[in-house]
């Protein structure tokens, strides 16, 4: 017959450390895991908020046909609306861009009076706009005269859109 001996009370405690230690490893490497998580996603909301004001601005400025500075803020673009969802706005538009409560808002008019109201950015505290023109060789402010091969949208005065067209 095999004699068992009982299992002392400090390898029951030593065990129980063990366990403990091997469980608070695993919360600290789940919640800097979730960390990360939560960061690469907003990170990949940014771009993708980017890329979206990109393509519409792009859409906007590849049809424009002039745009100068609002006296409140913002700018006013004259554009053809191309191929648009909603045939109204397919026609001669005036759209007016501008910061309104930390938004980066576009409303379009239509020929016939109709409104449309974009959001196309949050959390804008300012936008600029200049354009490139080729006589000069170099970025103005102002809409050049002849069709601009490329348009930089700076926004919060930090992060620079270039649009080429």
């Amino acid at each position: 017959m095999v004699c068992r001996r009982p299992i002392l009370l400090l390898e029951c405690v030593m065990a129980l450390f063990i366990m403990g230690v091997v469980v608070q490893l695993l919360f600290v490497g789940y919640r800097h895991g979730s960390i990360a998580l939560r960061k690469a996603r907003q990170e990949k909301e940014a771009v993708l908020t980017n890329e979206r004001l990109l393509l519409r601005l792009k859409q906007i400025f590849d049809q424009a046909t002039s745009c100068r500075e609002r006296e409140l803020g913002g700018f006013v673009i004259e554009y053809t609306g191309g191929t648009d969802v909603d045939p109204r706005f397919r026609l001669s538009l005036e759209g007016q861009l501008y910061v309104d409560k930390k938004e980066l808002m576009l409303i379009t008019r239509g020929e016939e009076g109709e409104t449309r109201l974009e959001v196309l950015h949050d959390k804008v505290s300012a936008i600029a706009l200049s354009f490139f023109d080729v006589h000069e060789g170099c970025f103005v402010e102002k809409f050049p005269k002849s069709r601009p091969p490329m348009v930089k949208v700076t926004v919060n005065q930090n992060t620079v859109l270039p649009i080429f067209l």
